[in-house]
Parts: C-alpha cells; sequence; structure tokens
C-alpha cells in the first residue's frame, strides 16, 4: 500500500529548498544534508554525514577518468569530496538557486576546483546529451521523482556506467490508518509524491534497463542520526506550530519540522527503511 501526497507539485520542489535551506544547515550540517552513517570510529554528526557520502562514493567505485553527475547535489559537500580526493570531472545539479549559491561558496577554496561545476537543472529532464556521465549518484534526491530519475540516469549513463541511490523506501506492505498519517506527514513535509517500495525500485530498475541491482540496507548505519533530527524537531516542534498559525513563518517550515518528527517513528515501527540501490548499465 503507497501512500500518495495530494498536495504534491513539481513547483513546490522548485520552492521547497529554497525556503528549507536554512532549516537543513541549522538541524543537518552547513557541509551535507542528509541522513550520517554511524560505526565504533564515528565521532560526531559531521563524520557520520561524511560517511555517508564515502559508502555512496565506494559503491560508485570511482576511476580515473570517470565523469560523475551529483543528481541533487544540495550545497555541494558530496561533489567537493568527490573533486577533492579523486580529482575526477563531477557536476551537481539541484533546482535551487540558494543551494547553488551557497554550493558554489563554500566550493571557493576547495582541490581541483576546476572539475567542478554546479548547475540549475531537474533531474528528470536535464540538458546533457546522452551518455554523458560514466558515474551517477543521488543522496536523499531520487525521492522527490524517482522514476524520472532512474530513466532520465539510464539516458545519461555510458554503457558500463553505474547509478547509486541513497534514500528511505517503504517496506511494510499493509498500513493502518494512522501509519499512513504519520507517511503522509512526511511526505508533506518533504515535499514527495509518494511513498516507494523497495520491491517497486528493483522492478523499475530492471524496466528501464538497468542490471547487477544491490540494495544495502543502512537503517542501522543512520539510527543515531534519526534520533538527533528526531529529538531537535520534537524540540522546535511546538514553537513552529504556533509561528504557522500566527503566520510568522512559512507553513512549509512547520510542515518540515513534523517530517523530521516521523522519520524515526517510521523507522521504529518497520514501516520504513533506509539503504543505498546500487545498478549497472550494461
Amino acid at each position: 500500500m503507497l501512500v500518495k501526497n495530494p498536495a504534491f507539485s513539481k513547483k513546490a520542489v522548485e520552492k521547497y529548498y529554497d525556503i528549507t535551506e536554512i532549516l537543513y544547515t541549522s538541524i543537518y550540517s552547513k557541509e551535507h544534508v542528509h541522513f550520517g552513517m554511524w560505526d565504533k570510529n564515528t565521532k560526531s554528526l559531521d563524520e557520520a554525514l561524511e560517511n555517508t557520502t564515502k559508502f555512496v562514493v565506494e559503491c560508485l567505485d570511482i576511476q580515473v577518468g570517470d565523469i560523475v553527475l551529483d543528481a541533487g547535489c544540495g550545497i555541494g559537500g558530496s561533489s567537493r569530496y568527490i573533486v577533492s580526493n579523486f580529482g575526477v570531472k563531477t557536476i551537481g545539479i539541484s533546482n535551487s538557486d540558494i543551494q547553488l549559491k551557497r554550493a558554489n561558496e563554500f566550493s571557493q577554496t576547495v582541490k581541483n576546483r576546476s572539475l567542478l561545476e554546479f548547475d540549475n537543472q531537474d533531474f528528470t529532464q536535464t540538458s546533457f546529451p546522452d551518455e554523458s556521465f560514466t558515474k551517477i549518484f543521488a543522496i536523499e534526491s531520487a525521492c522527490h521523482a524517482p522514476r524520472g530519475l532512474i530513466k532520465e540516469a539510464y539516458r545519461l549513463l555510458r554503457p558500463g556506467g553505474r547509478l547509486v541511490i541513497d534514500d528511505a523506501v517503504q517496506v511494510k506492505t499493509y498500513l493502518s490508518k494512522k501509519e499512513q498519517k504519520l507517511v503522509l506527514g512526511a511526505l508533506k513535509g518533504w515535499v514527495l509524491p509518494q511513498s516507494e517500495t523497495k520491491q517497486e525500485a528493483f522492478k523499475y530498475l530492471r524496466q528501464v534497463g538497468f542490471g547487477n541491482i544491490k540494495f544495502f540496507d543502512k537503517k542501522q548505519a543512520i539510527y543515531k542520526t534519526s534520533w538527533m533530527i528526531h529529538r531537535r524537531a520534537k524540540h522546535l516542534f511546538p514553537i513552529t506550530f504556533l509561528l504557522s498559525k500566527l503566520k510568522l513563518i512559512p507553513q512549509m517550515w512547520h510542515d518540515f519540522i513534523r517530517a523530521n518528527y516521523n522519520q524515526k517513528l517510521l523507522l521504529d515501527r518497520e514501516i520504513m527503511t533506509y539503504g543505498v540501490f546500487v545498478a549497472d548499465k550494461a
């Protein structure tokens, strides 16, 4: 049973990151706006956030001469990591001018800066020619249009290229009304069209033409981040609720806080999990 967000629109997504950018950098970090993966050696949230990028990069298996697309680059933290550590051409795209401005500001002194570009584009319909890239990744961005991203990624990848998607997926088949409400709160707050199951993602990747598809479940690795975000959202929830009712802040801010509160409940009740898909173009 998938939950659909009746309020979803592409225009809402275009506004979403501009409006919530300040919240992301406050709740997550100034470098990365995604969940962080923890292990026994991780000492801080910043390290956990970079661990997520490191795992995605490990899955990408970047080689000399690769051309990489960061589909939904946010403020560019993962793209900066790739160019500075691997020295390969990397292009980050986002539909948020504010995020792209921050990405460029934060990238001024990065190593191998000449290899890094940022551009305002819709990752479901880019201006790049066919087979422009050898590697494509999306960290917590595919959820806004998963099928559109997968289809466009297949067009953009060269034969032998690889797609890596890091995101949350639904794993529970039947949802009670209360559980559907929890999912819908997350969908509205993060401006997502509907929940997506792991099985449907595998199915669509195969339909488009991808093979050698794997999924790495990282729920336990990101759980500490989930708890930290949930706790911060819990403290902010009554404040943003009141301020939104008084129309002193955008309603989208309170919806965002609700989504960040709900996400831990979705993991705890085993409605959703979090992981990384890896798929190759033959």
